[in-house]
């Protein structure tokens, strides 16, 4: 992938509309009607402005309040708020229906149009903020842009931040060709044995992947999560003959402590202040140093990934592993984690893919230059 599009476009950004502008919208509609809608809907409600319907694509009549895209129609003054933010979601598929139905595009306020008005009552939604948000760190995009090793990385990178901005609709509908975490940047030779760490294993479904490629003799997997440990011990059942793996039902961050944690949530269980379970968290050199050294580390904590690179610093220091670390989980996880593996390593090249639409499942590549 290579792209004409520059970070400094940036610097173009312009709010589409105002919070008094949607208080004033002739009607109001919510485009979705999974949680993310059900969160805006009581945001608005806050701000005593009333929605008139949920609007989907297709019908379902078992939900009251929500019409169909085909049952709908414009008048001036309405203004479409779009409410689903996911892995999922082609917002081109979705602008295309709404063209369809002669519906404008200056009616049609996205996420990150809205965001900085119902930032108190929406929380934390992944790498969502306001348009401006990127524009504002420009200088870190750039510094991070030029520790990029080759030109779809930085062309990929320049995307991300133009359509977290509004500035690439058109992007949505992007995914790398590389396979998720493990792909031909990250591994070089699936005949050596590898030593491999997964902090954040969910139910071994990326070790499944890993051990279907490549040799690995040890494999060590952290996951918090109750069911999803107890899925992923099931799992690496049948590889213990073969593989010296070990599961261990703990998170791993820069402290060794027990935190909340939101459990239950499948592969986006979180800690949380008010989660529903307590998590042991523990300091990865405390515990390991020097006894499991990894040639491959994998890392999807959900947006905690730089408190972990901390606590394991020097194990990465000292072993000169292949990372492979999550970064859509926070809006400043774009300069953080390059920024911070740049500066305790050496001679590492870094890489981007994306592999999910609308810049979700982007992961940092790290690479040790000895194996290009």
């Amino acid at each position: 992938m290579k792209s004409e599009l520059k970070l400094d476009q940036l610097k173009s950004v312009k709010p589409k509309c105002s919070l008094s502008d949607i208080k004033s919208a002739k009607r109001v509609y919510i485009y979705g009607a999974g949680g993310f809608a059900e969160s805006l809907k009581s945001s608005l409600t806050k701000h005593d402005i009333n929605i008139s319907s949920y609007l989907v694509t297709k019908e379902k009549t078992q939900y009251p309040n929500i019409l169909p895209i085909n049952k709908y129609q414009y008048m001036d003054g309405d203004l479409i708020l779009i409410a689903i933010h996911n892995r999922s979601f082609n917002l081109n598929d979705l602008l295309q229906i709404l063209k369809k139905y002669n519906i404008p595009e200056a009616s049609i306020v996205f996420p990150w149009d809205y965001y900085n008005f119902f930032r108190l009552e929406l929380g934390w939604r992944f790498w969502l903020e306001s348009n401006d948000y990127l524009s504002k760190n420009i200088d870190k995009l750039k510094s991070v842009e030029s520790l990029l090793s080759d030109d779809e990385s930085r062309a990929i990178f320049t995307n991300i931040c133009l359509y977290r901005s509004g500035l690439n609709n058109l992007y949505s509908g992007y995914k790398s060709t590389d396979e998720q975490y493990f792909n031909q940047l990250t591994i070089k030779n699936t005949n050596k044995k590898i030593s491999y760490i997964d902090i954040g294993a969910f139910d071994g479904d990326s070790f499944n992947s890993l051990i279907e490629i490549c040799a690995v003799e040890k494999a060590l997997l952290f996951e918090p999560d109750p069911i999803n440990f107890e899925n992923l011990v099931t799992r690496i059942k049948s590889y213990q003959e073969t593989i010296e793996v070990l599961a261990l039902p703990l998170g791993i961050g820069n402290n060794n402590q027990i935190i909340r944690f939101n459990s239950q949530q499948g592969e986006g269980s979180s800690v949380s202040a008010f989660g529903n379970a307590a998590i042991q968290i523990i300091r990865f050199d405390d515990c390991f140093y020097n006894i499991f050294k990894p040639d491959l580390i994998k890392m999807d904590v959900e947006g905690l990934e730089l408190e972990v690179l901390n606590g394991m610093k020097n194990t990465i220091i000292e072993n000169r592993p292949v990372l492979t670390i999550s970064l859509y989980h926070n809006p400043w996880d774009l300069w953080e984690l390059p920024e911070y593996l740049n500066s305790i390593l050496t001679e590492y090249d870094f890489y981007i893919r994306q592999h999910e639409f609308s810049t979700f499942d982007c992961c940092l590549y790290a690479v040790p230059m000895e194996l290009r």
